[in-house]
């Protein structure tokens, strides 16, 4: 757990000083998480998730007029539930994303709206039946609004978390959550 948590801050720190010079920020999420029964999930998991993410501008990724950022995000994922008749049972899972975000602000104005897709790498201290490794890949893909409040931006969002352990290892049935969550930039 403590090699996770130093590649967290390696990755994140590795990226401050360059990010510095351009329009970057961050911001904190929280929210909800469940499992959506497609693509062969079939353990009903519900939970929380809660999130620190660095963005900073790359002009690269900038489609026509709307700007694109990379994005880094560290998250914690804790859900609870399991496939019937078994007992439930609780993971607790820390990852790290690498995310490209596209935001629209017509004229700079708020609400805006934001489409974000990357990928990244999970640890879970409990195994279960749709993921049969602790180490997994996340591809995600998500959107939401920008509102303006006190002068700090707030997103409201959603995200398509997939986890998987990219046919390492057992059956890979692989988990598909979707995660609702509110976030706010500083």
């Amino acid at each position: 757990m403590r090699t996770l948590q130093l590649l967290f801050v390696i990755v994140l720190g590795s990226n401050f000083a360059f990010a510095q010079s351009l329009r970057a920020h961050w911001s904190i999420t929280s929210g909800v998480a469940f499992s959506v029964p497609i693509l062969g999930t079939s353990d009903q998991r519900f939970g929380v998730v809660a999130g620190l993410q660095y963005a900073w501008r790359e002009k690269r990724f900038d489609y026509g007029e709307v700007p694109g950022y990379w994005l880094v995000e560290g998250y914690y994922l804790g859900t609870s539930g399991g496939v019937r008749p078994f007992p439930d049972d609780r993971a607790h899972a820390v990852g790290v994303l690498a995310m490209m975000r596209y935001e629209w602000q017509p004229h700079g104005r708020v609400p805006g709206t934001y489409l974000e897709f990357g990928w990244g790498l999970q640890y879970s201290d409990h195994v279960s039946r749709d993921l049969d490794s602790n180490v997994n890949s996340t591809p995600t893909i998500g959107g939401g609004f920008l509102f303006l409040v006190n002068k700090r931006t707030v997103t409201a969002g959603f995200r398509l978390h997939h986890i998987s352990n990219a046919g390492t290892k057992g059956s890979n049935r692989g988990q598909n959550q979707l995660h609702f969550t509110v976030g706010w930039q500083f």
